[in-house]
């Protein structure tokens, strides 16, 4: 069944997440839900973006790394879910299929049905229902280098990462016949990557060096070819993410993934990339 509740928040609030926890005795049923309070600006921003895209009955199915995947229930994911249906009506769904730690050759081999990839799981039924529009949201990952490498060596050769994405983006059009949308890579704080990764490295442990800003450029230019050559869309998050004045808002102690800021930065992005 189905069940509503409604939560008061005090007049004055400050924007943040507020997090509101279900318990349903009897049943042993427990849940959270997230309430995401934002400016009166950013209300507007999201109201007149998702107000443009047109998206009624139409389901969305996102692939990606960890920017994709945590941070659930309030991620970019949710953040376009919730601005689209609330537009749209609930005809409107989505699919969040991040894996973290993902990279072009995992996604490639899930598409596959690949037995030893890791978490499989994340992709089974992945196209019921078919999908109107898929996202791919990766590059953090498949640029990073070890400190088996010194820190030259990315995770995904750029040979391998273009082969793969056109062998992926095909696949899913050939699949489901949905509009394929690639986003950048988001930019990074680079000196805190750099300092856990030397940081790991003097502790004798094995190292990734996170967000080298040439390295996401270049790895950001081949999947932009890409989607021009096949196709696709392109949705440019690194400039806004590089050059905004407050960057350190928009990511996490680690440098890469994002707060609830920066996941506000991408989900508009979508929308007002898709504005019509």
């Amino acid at each position: 069944g189905t069940a509503s509740y409604t939560c008061q928040v005090p007049a004055g609030s400050p924007p943040g997440l507020l997090g509101l926890n279900l318990l349903h005795p009897e049943l042993g049923f427990a849940g959270t839900a997230y309430i995401d309070l934002v400016t009166p600006e950013t209300k507007a921003a999201f109201a007149a973006a998702a107000a443009k895209v047109a998206a009624a009955g139409e389901h969305w199915l996102f692939l990606g790394d960890s920017l994709t995947d945590f941070l659930r229930g309030y991620n970019y994911v949710d953040q376009v879910n919730y601005w689209l249906q609330r537009t749209h009506g609930p005809g409107f769904t989505v699919r969040n299929a991040g894996v973290g730690g993902d990279y072009i050759t995992r996604v490639w081999q899930r598409l596959n049905g690949e037995k030893t990839v890791h978490r499989l799981s994340m992709y089974e039924a992945l196209y019921e229902p078919k999908p109107a529009r898929v996202f791919i949201f990766l590059g953090h990952n498949d640029s990073k280098q070890s400190s088996a490498s010194n820190f030259v060596q990315p995770l995904v050769a750029p040979a391998d990462f273009e082969l793969q994405y056109r062998q992926s983006i095909a696949k899913l059009k050939a699949d489901t016949g949905a509009s394929i949308t690639l986003l950048s890579s988001t930019s990074s704080v680079f000196e805190i990557c750099q300092a856990n990764a030397e940081r790991t490295r003097a502790a004798g442990r094995p190292a990734s060096l996170f967000g080298r800003p040439e390295m996401l450029e270049q790895f950001n230019a081949i999947a932009q070819r890409v989607a021009q050559e096949t196709g696709a869309g392109y949705i440019d998050v690194y400039e806004p993410t590089r050059t905004h004045p407050d960057k350190p808002t928009l990511f996490t102690a680690d440098g890469v993934h994002l707060t609830l800021l920066g996941n506000h930065l991408v989900a508009l992005r979508i929308l007002e990339s898709l504005a019509r």
